[in-house]
């Protein structure tokens, strides 16, 4: 297998560990206590660090195995490039990345807003319907109509003009990329206008919404996290792999001297068989075609 492609897998399984097993999830109780938004955000970095560490652990790893394999017996004195050409593109690439995502999160809507957004698009428990179940959009509309200062004939146009455009912009699920898990709570709040009344009035039932709602914008979110994280492994593991392969295999003086040694050695064997008419000559196939002492 492609040594590159390799590296990739390994990449892809680390980061996969790192959003479904070592980050937490966040939850509705996480925006009113400052307590746990403490501990939320201590898990994130150390989740994040453990994560860095098994990303890069994992690639010097695997790239000491490929020099191995690829130099044999000289591959001790190559050892030290595999290590530094793996360290330096993810140490200097990889980590600025992290930490740009960390304090810029809207970065992040390069690909949230639309790989993220078409996963979860899909399926029975999608963005749309949630927010279509949850938002009251058409009769709030006509109600700020009927409220306005107009006589019949133009509230019913305005109807008519508002529902036009509600059938339009019908998938109210794009709604759905204004969130993030940073202004979650925010929005929600600003929305509650054109939520319907029994998601307000049931604090349970308002409380399982917002947490269906805030599951589906984490994971749009972790989605457009993970592609830059695999959009970066691309790149670093095409300039590691090139590098590496560059490089090729260095050998030490003491290596160069034991196969200068073994060349003159097999010469003198050579010579020796020569000078004593006993040279085999072989054919296309491998096999011996006849002995110079026969002729």
């Amino acid at each position: 297998m492609n040594i590159s492609f390799l590296s990739l897998i390994i990449f892809i399984i680390s980061t996969l560990i790192y959003f479904n097993v070592l980050k937490k999830k966040l939850t509705i109780d996480f925006y009113d206590n400052p307590e746990l938004q403490k501990k939320y955000y201590d898990n994130r970095n150390y989740s994040i660090t453990i994560y860095i560490i098994i990303v890069i652990v994992s690639q010097i790893l695997l790239n000491v195995f490929y020099i191995f394999q690829k130099c044999k017996s000289s591959y001790s004195s190559n050892i030290i490039y595999a290590v530094i050409f793996t360290l330096i593109p993810w140490t200097f690439i990889f980590i600025p990345l992290v930490a740009s995502l960390i304090f810029f999160p809207s970065f992040k809507t390069a690909f949230s807003d639309v790989v993220g957004y078409f996963f979860i698009s899909i399926g029975s428990n999608n963005a749309h319907d949630l927010l279509n179940e949850l938002l009251d959009i058409d009769n709030k509309t006509k109600q700020d109509i009927e409220s306005t200062i107009m006589d019949s004939k133009q509230k019913e146009e305005m109807i008519k003009l508002s529902e036009t455009i509600i059938k339009i912009c019908g998938n109210k699920g794009i709604l759905i990329n204004l969130f993030n898990p940073v202004n979650f709570s925010d929005l929600w709040n600003l929305l509650t206008p054109i939520i319907k009344k029994k998601y307000l009035q049931d604090t349970e039932l308002k409380q399982k919404k917002q947490q269906e709602l805030l599951s589906l914008v984490e994971t749009k979110d972790n989605i457009g996290e993970a592609l830059w994280y695999l959009y970066s492994a691309v790149l670093i593991s095409s300039i590691t792999y090139y590098n590496i392969a560059k490089q090729g295999c260095i050998k030490s003086p003491n290596e160069q001297i034991d196969e200068y040694n073994n060349y003159l050695k097999e010469k003198e064997e050579i010579e020796e068989k020569i000078n004593n008419n006993n040279v085999d000559y072989y054919d296309l196939d491998g096999n011996v075609e006849y002995n110079i002492s026969d002729v």
